[in-house]
């Protein structure tokens, strides 16, 4: 028997006990103890005795003999209270040993899924707002980080998805053009121009297309970087507001 491949495969007691009901097609519920029992003995003889984690695999063989002695025994009486499974608390130890072989499993798929992915990297305009030195993200974002604001954002993107009407825009219709942070900057510059201090949901409540929201998303941004605005919040739950950097 190959012990070296054993080792590397039967990390503990309890992956080993897994294996053996996957092997047998054995129901985790109704386990036959007696049958399981021999088969994990059989296989952990050939175990070196110098192994390191060897009195634990011996522990748990200990425990699935008493659980066979106990079913042995004759039934209690009616009249007697009646007696639990000896076998329940071993069910519930293999029952949290495949939830997390299911869960890592999946974090290994998604892993090798992601190990495949190209990423974007960050728009120079957000970037540029994480390269400013503390102090003057301060004067910049009163009450405000940066996460809240995008969360924000996020939300009206959200509210603007809900808003599109599905039946309509699976309809061919002419491609409007592409907006520039340019224009966008300069539009958002004349609202201030006379209105000094405006509601940060306000600026996007008339956009219908998405790729509007986006852009003057980042044209506020690179204002927020140029320091001639400045976002503010008095509350945690108020409106965030855009003014005019003094």
């Amino acid at each position: 028997m190959d012990i070296s491949l054993k080792l590397d495969t039967f990390e503990g007691p309890i992956e080993l006990l897994y294996h053996l009901i996957e092997k047998n097609e054995i129901d985790i519920h109704d386990i036959p103890i007696a049958q399981l029992a021999d088969q994990y003995i059989e296989i952990i003889k050939d175990f070196p005795p110098d192994m390191e984690s060897l009195s634990s695999f011996l522990v748990m063989a200990a425990t699935l003999l008493e659980i066979k002695s106990k079913l042995l025994l004759p039934p209690k009486k009616k009249d007697d209270e009646e007696a639990l499974d000896p076998r329940e608390e071993l069910v519930r130890r293999l029952l949290e040993y495949k939830k997390f072989r299911e869960i890592s499993e999946i974090l290994k798929s998604k892993g090798s899924e992601l190990g495949t992915a190209v990423f974007k990297e960050m728009d120079k305009t957000v970037s540029g707002l994480f390269e400013l030195p503390p102090g003057e993200v301060s004067e910049v974002l009163d009450g405000v980080s940066l996460n809240s604001l995008f969360d924000v954002f996020i939300d009206v993107l959200n509210r603007k998805e809900l808003k599109v009407d599905k039946i309509r825009s699976s309809f061919g219709s002419v491609k409007r053009d592409e907006f520039t942070i340019e224009e966008k900057i300069n539009h958002l510059k004349s609202i201030l121009k006379f209105r000094k201090k405006i509601s940060f949901r306000e600026v996007f409540e008339n956009f219908s297309d998405k790729g509007e929201v986006i852009v003057t998303f980042l044209a506020l941004l690179e204002l927020i970087k140029q320091k001639e605005v400045r976002i503010k919040q008095t509350d945690i739950f108020k409106d965030i507001e855009i003014e005019v950097s003094l």
